[in-house]
């Protein structure tokens, strides 16, 4: 470490400087608190102050040395008490700051903020520009304070700014801002820290240096202190002795006064007394006014030296309490009473004498004590101030008026008056002056006492650092000779003419060489007495001669040895030896390199074999830690990316990245240091970033001892392989077109998670998500928008996810999610309704707004539950649960749930069934006219259950619309009642046409008039027969779409009926924009017709209208020959119901069919009334 003169002296002014701040700290701390006596205040600061000065001090040494911790701890310590002395002066700690006001525990405004700027430099430090600017702030207003206090106890004079910024500040506190900002100025345009740390030795010295200094210092102070009190005390006692006698004399003089001024007034004398009055005013001083008084404060007669003096005995001397003070004078024959009436001119005495014969009659005088003690005591010591207290007046009281408030030196000294009263002598001083003894001997001792802890300082630190130096010096010379002793290559030195100075032990086993040799032998004897070629020694002497002109040389020779062993082949390195500037000789140093060159060899022929492969190759080093690359193949290089030059020296782990498997690199690490070989296949990164799998053979490389020296790795880039793997693999748990999860790694998810809330008690829900109306959409926009959209709700779903939650696609529009670890059950919910409010906004699919919804069903794990498949089943029936509630919402599962939904999905299950084993059938019913002639027929599906006997259409119907099994039911019900129709038609017995009901979703699916006409041609049935029913609710859905479709199937010769009108929002508008041919009036409306005038009022209406708009019109569930009759009257043309027929099998029909005909055929020309030929059915 290199040490300059500036660092000493800055270390030993920093040293000082610490320990003077900790000293003068201590001392205020402790006469601020235990009151220690004789020690003069301006040698100390305040007990606020002090802890101020200590941690400043240590601040400062932190900041030179750079110790962070400390610097920042010391800056810590500053900032709470500069924020506590801001905080209590702005009034923050209410109270408890007033309290401590009185006791002075917190700082002034101005220092409190200085205090925080001290404490940003610590916490900044110097080393940074904002730091050094924040350093000079702090460093100029330390200056600045210090000056103007020191200048403010020099010069004795008071600034109402000034007394405000500095006032109570002590000249100490000046010296220690002084030295604390100029330290700190010269830290910061050092802008390094100090190279150097103290010795324990110089700190111990200069500590006890400055602490002998700081005592010695002390004491001298502390003896002019007291030698000082002592003085004014013993000039107090004679001061007063003096002026006790001047009093006597004084009174004595008035006495003398009262009897003759009082002779004279008794005789009329006024000239004679006004004379002797002035007499007595020439001759006395103090004395400024006589007065002549009656016992009732009457003035007969007074005298003074001016108009002033006399209106003041005539204002003060007749006051009621002076005269009521006279009370007690009339019993002695001579008595006198002092007053002090006038509160502003304290030193300005009434004496009030009283002679016994005249005891009626009183004598006044007034006496200014000032001038009394002015004319007793003329000369008195210039060093300290005299002044007179009249009674009453404490000496406490008194304040100096210079710039220390409290003078340094106080003394007092009683004078009695008679009557337990008395005046006080007070003698007040401030510090001694600097030109005197006594001023100047304690400054001359702190100095010279500082000088000397300086120096001391200095010293220690010099010898320190020579003592190092020295220690520096033998290390390196020790160093030095053991590198040159114990080095394995061969050191010769020889001086400038090539004669050997010395060899280490290897250069004379080379050269054959002894001690007795050194000195005497050039080194081109030992090359003649060697073997060495001709151009070999032509290198030698050459590089010699240009090494001892001061040139470095580096060379390879061959050499034999003189005793006739092999040649050896030696790097040799020529160093000239530089003293003083000048070459004083030559190091020469021989390398054996024989083997490395046959090494270098061997290398080569390897290299270039592995050169060639079109495999990759790289060597490492095992005898390093990091494993350092020796060697790469071309192969290599190309495969990774990376040049020869990157690679070698690298450690192979610059192959590694993010996806790199930590455990891959363990089991390297784990053969390499166990010596083993190793096969494995990993995902490594070429230089570009581009990752790829990198199939890896390890192999040991052992030397001559077996030990294994270096790792060889046969590399070989297998990504297109894992890649199909990988596609493979990927495939077999993700959905393709969303990327998310399918059921096989929703079933492994599901699986674990609910083993690990088994396991450790926690909560786990599944959610089971069907979008709402997606086939409409998928139907009607094509599939690929409906791809679009089905991605768009999963980008959506994947933004609620957390890191743990599965999130997966079973199919079609079909969404699960799995979340585990929840806190509580309303978790679960909340996550529900951000599905729907995520899903429930628009979803932009080109140039599509589309809009979806989704039904959502909760499970939640329960005690019991043994397997997981039981939460996918439950969140399903809380879904269908859900779909019931009017969908987009969510339901959460509940075991009252199980009776009805479970049975819901055995029915879906056992309708998919009847549809594989032809379980449904169709039943027909006729549809009569006005005459009672048949009209038409309706197909109506029914289902008998191979256990469960006959299932009502209104069960399953339902079921199989919300599973879509609906279309694939009314496509075969639509192929057998036009099979069947067929077949009626060809037997003449179907008069109008065979209708059939449509659902929603057969109606609106894209190719519906292509399977309607598919159906047709395959059953070979005419389009006249065929009628299709519609609900109002497929026809309101997409007004437009349908008026196209019903214009399409009017083009093929398809009649279209309204079935159940009346049950939805029946509108007259729409059918008269609607192109269809038949109403058919709901049974509910024909139940009660006969009973309900409003019923009837209903079907009468619609029957009215619909004929006069040219519809046909049909009632549908008539039941009784009243309610026929009723609708016959209102104008109904075709009926249909159990009083004309029930639904009937296709064979049962046909007889049906065959007597209705046979019948109508020998009572139609009769006329038969309405039902007549339907009798019985």
């Amino acid at each position: 470490m290199l040490q300059t003169p500036s660092d000493f002296r800055l270390q030993a002014a920093l040293l000082i400087l610490c320990i003077c701040s900790i000293c003068i700290g201590l001392l205020s701390f402790t006469v601020g608190t235990l009151a220690v006596p004789g020690i003069p205040e301006r040698l100390i600061v305040t007990p606020s102050v002090a802890p101020v000065v200590m941690v400043g001090g240590f601040a400062l040494l932190a900041l030179a040395y750079e110790r962070k911790k400390s610097r920042i701890l010391a800056g810590g310590v500053l900032a709470t008490i500069g924020s506590y002395g801001v905080l209590c002066h702005l009034g923050g700690f209410g109270t408890v700051s007033g309290k401590l006001r009185d006791v002075h525990l917190f700082l002034a405004l101005t220092p409190s903020l200085a205090v925080l700027v001290m404490a940003v430099v610590c916490f900044t430090g110097l080393r940074s520009r904002g730091g050094r600017r924040i350093g000079i702030v702090a460093g100029c207003t330390g200056v600045m304070a210090g000056i103007t206090v020191l200048l403010r106890y020099v010069q004795q004079d008071s600034n109402d700014l000034v007394d405000e910024l500095v006032g109570g500040v002590s000249e100490m506190a000046g010296v220690l801002c002084l030295a604390f900002g100029g330290m700190l100025l010269t830290l910061v345009h050092r802008q390094r820290t100090i190279r150097l740390r103290p010795q324990r030795q110089t700190f111990l010295v200069g500590s006890l240096g400055v602490v002998g200094t700081f005592l010695l210092f002390l004491m001298a102070n502390w003896g002019v202190h007291m030698d000082r009190h002592q003085s004014a005390q013993l000039m107090l006692k004679h001061y007063a002795s003096t002026l006790e006698h001047g009093l006597h004399s004084h009174v004595q003089l008035l006495e003398r006064a009262a009897e003759r001024l009082l002779s004279l007034h008794s005789g009329s004398q006024g000239n004679s007394l006004q004379g002797q009055a002035q007499t007595y005013f020439q001759d006395t001083p103090a004395l400024n006014a006589l007065a002549i008084l009656t016992a009732g404060g009457g003035i007969l007669w007074q005298s003074a030296k001016t108009e002033r003096d006399l209106r003041w005995v005539t204002e003060h001397g007749i006051r009621p309490e002076v005269l009521s003070g006279l009370s007690e004078a009339g019993r002695d024959p001579l008595r006198k009473n002092w007053f002090f009436p006038d509160a502003e001119n304290p030193l300005s005495a009434l004496v009030f004498v009283t002679v016994g014969n005249r005891s009626h009659d009183y004598f006044v005088a007034s006496l200014n004590l000032q001038a009394l003690l002015d004319y007793e005591v003329p000369d008195r010591d210039a060093q300290f101030s005299v002044m007179i207290l009249p009674p009453g007046h404490s000496a406490m009281s008194v304040s100096d008026a210079g710039a220390s408030g409290v003078p340094e030196i106080f003394e007092s000294e009683k004078i009695n008056l008679g009557r337990g009263e008395g005046l006080t002598l007070v003698a007040r001083a401030g510090p001694p002056d600097l030109l005197s003894f006594q001023g100047f001997f304690p400054i001359v001792l702190l100095g010279f006492g500082l000088v000397m802890s300086y120096l001391l300082i200095m010293g220690r630190s010099l010898l320190g650092a020579y003592r190092a130096q020295a220690r520096e010096l033998s290390v390196a010379e020790q160093q030095f000779r053991s590198l040159f002793s114990q080095s394995p290559d061969a050191v010769f030195a020889v001086d400038e003419r090539g004669y050997y100075r010395s060899l280490n032990s290897m250069a004379e086993r080379i050269v054959k060489l002894g001690i007795d040799d050194v000195g005497t032998t050039h080194f081109r004897d030992v090359l003649d007495a060697g073997q060495m070629s001709q151009q070999d020694r032509e290198r030698f002497e050459s590089a010699f001669r240009n090494a001892a002109s001061g040139q470095t040389q580096s060379f390879e020779i061959s050499f034999t040895s003189p005793d006739g062993s092999e040649s050896r082949d030696y790097e040799a390195d020529m160093l000239p030896v530089l003293v003083d500037g000048t070459v004083s000789g030559v190091f020469i140093i021989g390398k054996d390199i024989t083997e490395r060159l046959k090494a270098q060899d061997s290398e080569r022929i390897l290299k270039r074999s592995l050169e060639s492969s079109d495999t990759g190759v790289i060597v490492v080093d095992h005898r390093t830690a990091d494993l350092p690359v020796v060697f790469v193949n071309p192969a290599f290089c190309q495969m990774t990316g990376y040049s020869e030059s990157e690679l070698l020296g690298a450690t192979v782990k610059l192959l590694a990245g993010p996806e790199t498997d930590r455990k891959d690199i363990e089991l390297i690490d784990r053969a390499t240091q166990a010596g083993q070989p190793l096969s494995l296949t990993m995902k490594s990164y070429r230089k570009d970033g581009t990752p790829f799998w990198n199939q890896v053979s390890l192999a040991p490389v052992t030397d001559d001892h077996r030990e294994v020296t270096h790792y060889t790795a046969i590399t070989r880039d297998i990504s297109e392989r894992k890649e199909q793997e990988g596609r493979l693999a990927y495939q077999a748990t993700h959905d393709a077109l969303t990327g998310l999860g399918n059921r096989a790694l929703f079933e492994d998810r599901l699986e674990h998670d609910f083993s690990l809330a088994k396991r450790y008690g926690k909560l786990l829900a599944v959610l089971f998500i069907d979008l709402d109306e997606f086939k409409p959409i998928n139907d009607t926009l094509g599939h690929k928008i409906g791809d679009q959209l089905l991605i768009s709700v999963a980008v959506r779903l994947k933004r609620i996810l957390r890191p743990t939650d599965t999130l997966v696609r079973f199919g079609g529009d079909e969404f699960v999610l799995v979340l585990p670890n929840l806190g509580h059950a309303r978790e679960a919910e909340e996550v529900a309704e951000r599905i729907l409010g995520e899903l429930s906004k628009p979803h932009v699919v080109g140039r599509h707004e589309l809009h979806v919804s989704a039904s959502i069903g909760i499970s939640l794990l329960a005690d019991g539950m043994e397997y997981s498949e039981r939460l996918l089943q439950q969140a399903d029936m809380a879904m269908y649960k859900a779909k019931q509630q009017g969908r987009d919402t969510y339901e959460v599962y509940s075991p009252d749930l199980d009776d009805s939904l479970s049975k819901r999905v055995v029915l879906r299950n056992d309708l998919q069934e009847a549809l594989k084993t032809n379980q449904l059938f169709v039943h027909y019913q006729p549809q009569v006219n006005l005459h009672g002639i048949l009209c038409g027929l309706e197909a109506l599906v029914r289902w008998k259950h191979p256990t469960k006997g006959y299932i009502s259409p209104a069960e399953f119907i339902p079921v199989a619309e919300e599973t879509g099994q609906i279309i694939q039911i009314g496509k075969w019900v639509t192929a057998q009642a036009c099979k069947d129709a067929r077949y009626l038609v060809e037997r003449g017995l179907l008069k109008g046409r065979m209708a059939v009901n449509l659902s929603p979703m057969q109606f609106h699916r894209p190719n519906f008039l292509t399977t309607v006409q598919e159906i047709l041609e395959e059953t070979g049935l005419s389009s006249e027969f065929l009628e299709l029913e519609l609900t109002e609710g497929i026809l309101m859905k997409d007004t437009e779409s349908a008026i196209r479709i019903l214009n399409a199937l009017a083009d093929l010769g398809i009649a279209t009926a309204i079935d159940d009108f009346g049950t939805g929002f029946s509108s007259f508008g729409y059918l008269r924009d609607l192109p269809v041919d038949k109403i058919k009036i709901d049974r509910s409306f024909v139940s009660q017709i006969a009973t309900s005038e409003k019923d009837a009022a209903v079907c009468k209406g619609v029957i009215s209208l619909t004929r006069d708009m040219g519809l046909k019109v049909l009632a549908e569930g008539v039941e009784t020959k009243e309610q026929a009759t009723i609708l016959s009257d209102y104008g109904c043309a075709v009926f249909q119901g159990y009083y004309f027929a029930k639904p009937m099998a296709l064979k049962e029909l046909t007889f049906w069919l065959t007597d209705a005909r046979d019948e109508d055929r020998d009572l139609g020309a009769q006329g038969a009334p309405l039902g007549s030929t339907i009798k019985g059915f």
